[in-house]
């Protein structure tokens, strides 16, 4: 029956078994569970809320979600591209189904997308069905993919699963000079692009433009009629084409680079998210490449005792996949392509080492925009799709030897794996470990070391395993078809049996984020106001679930000038000045113990307890400022000389406004401060980037409206029905000016660079699905032709 079924559809029997395979070792989501929360640093858990935001507003307003005002003050939401797969196709899950489902289930899918994509790159290098369905599994299930999930990096997993399809595409291009597979990389490259994971987007370029290269060169299977420059000039099309694609995404976010803890002014005022210090952050220091053999070499997740802050994932390819590997250079008739991954493997490998080279300093300084990335061991998933690949090509050369291999190679393996085993069990590889690790790290040396020692037997007994399958083959017991499926087999025990500790489920999220008492308490308040989280809620989103505006959050890149208001990212040195809370407006504060502060009453005198099951304690701020109010009259004042202005006791927001030099409102000195206007203003959220601001009677004289949101150059404003400028206030916060008489101030969040994208966006996916018709089509008529 197998044989019938790979005979007839070899693709589809591949993906079935794929499917089968993730469907059994994922079998806890068919009970009902998620991978949001399985594991508490998971980015799932913080960006649940993004995801729910995001399908809750295309619902509503049958639009993507310009502007989130939930945390960290407010910041742009579909231009960000840190928020989340907004224009992925994947969000269609979280559409049509709950949306934690529809997260774990795209999890889930990509994985199997991993190895249908590799098989298929596989079989049209000409391997047979066996050997290509072995390298699919060991790269569906590498180290670098199935870890992703405890860390709840989606982005980067879809990203690593269209690796293999970019370079099918790029190997069909080259080799048949079929100017369509241009058109089908650029696709690929554009749901690279969609995930929205730049970063491995861009090593996925990478290793693509290395792949190009190699087979317009030295390949040997590149037409004598399609010529290099025509290649090059496809090739520079199908990038331009993704790019495209892209484009409701890129353009908007290319603004919004500017304007995040990476653009040019936070550069210059010396940010923490640039440098060399930063971009070399978070590399794989040298001694973890132990973790390619034997996997817990540094620690797993909690017991992780290596010299980076933390870290979630694994680097482990498989000792059988690795042992394969070392026959790839067997099959003689791709030799020149075993070489190239060898090359993309070694790159991989020194790129991912970061700093610990010299070799980094190459693309720091001549790749653009690299130094502006940190994590470079994020690159290793080209280093596992290698080892896929030899592991492939060492299978197929194996069963055409009939299991007759060198064998100085396979002693050479085992001898490395017994010597491990030994020294483990005798406990000489702790003191390498101690040497390494940081002194605070001690304890997780000694709780990680029995399960190292038991990686390391595991690893020999693995070994011995492949001594025993190529006896079979040898003697002729398994063969064909039957011999690769026990391969593929103990290539996935092999890594099941170590990513098995990096799957972890939780309940479904109604249940995790159900309503807790601080919200609660909080929820009865319908004005627009913030809270202030002195608690766990300060490094959370739970409450954008609720609708409830917070001054800080979990993002990452929100906008560098509110994190220059608060005093600095990650600092928030002004987080205790009054003068802060009555621009934010903010109105309850929150922290996790009783206090007493002059101004504070609390809400209510017993405690609140959080959805951690945490004590919490709400209290309302006596001296909170509504949302928006008027000021008289705006003053042009230099942004060196803003902070220091605004956080000086003196300072009362209520009478002036202060603007930037370049301003359209405000005067370059005032004699003497006006009076505070006591007109009252209604400050209602049509929905999330439109404010509707009414006046309880119409304004004497003009002024300034200040709008306690932060200033970006897309929001609009008309007043009484005429187009009014919106300008940047205390700093980082927005006013508009007003004439006298004004009644309504409409303000809305309105991005010409959105429009423009999706533009262009439409017209370029319009013009890949004429090309993908047309050559369907094309196929149609070939086939009738030959019938």
């Amino acid at each position: 029956m197998l044989a019938r079924l790979v005979h007839r559809t070899p693709a589809l029997a591949a993906t079935a078994g794929y499917a089968a395979i993730v469907a059994v070792t994922f079998w806890p989501f068919w009970l009902g569970r998620n991978l949001i929360t399985g594991f508490i640093a998971s980015d799932q858990r913080h960006v649940y809320p993004f995801r729910k935001f995001a399908v809750d507003y295309l619902k509503q307003y049958g639009d993507f979600a310009p502007w989130n005002p939930y945390v960290l003050g407010g910041m742009p939401f579909a231009a960000n591209v840190t928020n989340g797969d907004t224009f992925y196709p994947g969000m269609l899950l979280r559409l049509f189904l709950p949306v934690d489902v529809g997260i774990t289930l795209g999890f889930m899918l990509h994985i199997v997308l991993a190895g249908t994509f590799t098989f298929l790159f596989l079989r049209a290098l000409k391997l047979d069905w066996g050997a290509s369905f072995v390298g699919g599994a060991a790269y569906m299930f590498t180290g670098q993919l199935v870890s992703l999930v405890t860390a709840g990096h989606d982005g980067k997993l879809a990203v690593s699963a269209f690796l293999p399809l970019a370079l099918l595409c790029l190997y069909r291009a080259v080799s048949r000079g079929a100017w369509r597979a241009y058109v089908g990389f650029g696709g690929v490259v554009a749901l690279c692009l969609l995930s929205p994971h730049v970063q491995l987007t861009y090593y996925l370029l990478m290793a693509a433009g290395f792949f190009w290269l190699f087979m317009v060169v030295w390949s040997g299977e590149r037409p004598p009629a399609h010529r290099w420059w025509q290649s090059a000039v496809l090739f520079a099309a199908g990038l331009a084409l993704g790019f495209a694609i892209d484009a409701i995404q890129l353009i908007p976010f290319l603004e919004y680079v500017a304007h995040s803890p990476r653009g040019a002014e936070a550069v210059a005022a010396g940010a923490s998210s640039t440098g060399w210090e930063y971009a070399t952050s978070y590399a794989m220091p040298p001694e973890e490449l132990f973790n390619t053999v034997w996997p817990s070499f540094s620690g797993m997740v909690e017991n992780y005792w290596g010299r980076n802050f933390l870290k979630y994932h694994s680097e482990y390819p498989g000792v059988v996949a690795l042992i394969l590997a070392s026959f790839g250079f067997g099959l003689a008739d791709r030799r020149r392509m075993a070489w190239f991954f060898a090359f993309l493997m070694l790159y991989g490998v020194l790129f991912s080492l970061g700093g610990h080279t010299p070799f980094y300093r190459l693309p720091y300084h001549l790749l653009p925009g690299i130094n502006r990335t940190r994590g470079a061991g994020m690159i290793f998933f080209i280093v596992s799709f290698g080892v896929a690949v030899l592991a492939a090509f060492g299978a197929q050369a194996v069963l055409r030897a009939q299991g007759r291999v060198k064998r100085g190679v396979l002693w050479t393996w085992l001898g490395i794996l017994a010597v491990g085993a030994v020294l483990a069990l005798a406990g000489g590889f702790k003191g390498i470990m101690l040497s390494f690790a940081d002194p605070s790290r001690i304890g997780a040396v000694e709780a990680n070391y029995g399960t190292f020692v038991w990686d390391a037997v595991r690893a020999l007994a693995l070994g011995l395993a492949v001594l025993g399958l190529l006896a079979t083959l040898r003697h002729k017991r398994l063969v064909g078809n039957g011999w690769f499926v026990a391969v593929a087999a103990l290539v996935l025990l092999d890594l099941w049996s170590v990513e098995r500790r990096q799957i972890r489920f939780g309940p479904a999220a109604e249940r995790v984020f159900a309503k807790d008492g601080v919200i609660a308490l909080l929820e009865r308040d319908r004005s627009l106001h913030r809270i202030l989280p002195v608690n766990r809620y300060s490094q959370d989103n739970y409450m954008m679930l609720y609708g409830v505006r917070s001054v800080l959050g979990y993002q990452g890149t929100e906008l560098h000038r509110y994190d220059e208001l608060l005093g600095g990212k990650n600092v928030w040195r002004n987080l205790g000045n009054p003068n802060l809370w009555r621009l934010l407006a903010v109105k309850y504060v929150v922290v996790d113990r009783p206090i007493q502060v002059g101004g504070l009453e609390p809400v209510d005198t017993a405690a609140a307890t959080t959805y951690e099951g945490e004590p919490a304690y709400a209290y309302r701020y006596a001296a909170a400022e509504p949302f928006a109010f008027i000021v008289r009259q705006a003053l042009k004042v230099p942004d060196d000389q803003v902070l220091p202005a605004l956080m000086d006791s003196r300072f009362d927001p209520r009478r002036v406004v202060l603007v930037p030099p370049d301003a359209p409102i405000g005067e370059a000195t005032l004699t003497a401060l006006p009076e505070p206007v006591s007109l009252e203003v209604q400050s209602v959220q049509e929905r999330p980037g439109r404010y509707r601001f009414t006046f309880a009677a119409p304004a004497a004289e003009r002024g300034v409206l200040f709008v306690s949101e932060p200033w970006y150059p897309a929001w609009r404003a008309t007043v009484d029905g005429v187009s009014a400028p919106v300008t940047r206030a205390q700093f980082a916060l927005m006013a508009v000016p007003l004439p006298a008489g004004v009644r309504e101030v409409l303000l809305e969040f309105r991005s010409e660079r959105y429009r423009l994208g999706r533009f262009i966006t439409v017209a370029s996916v319009l013009f890949a699905a004429a090309v993908g018709a047309s050559a369907w089509w094309a196929g149609r008529r070939g086939k009738r032709a030959d019938a």
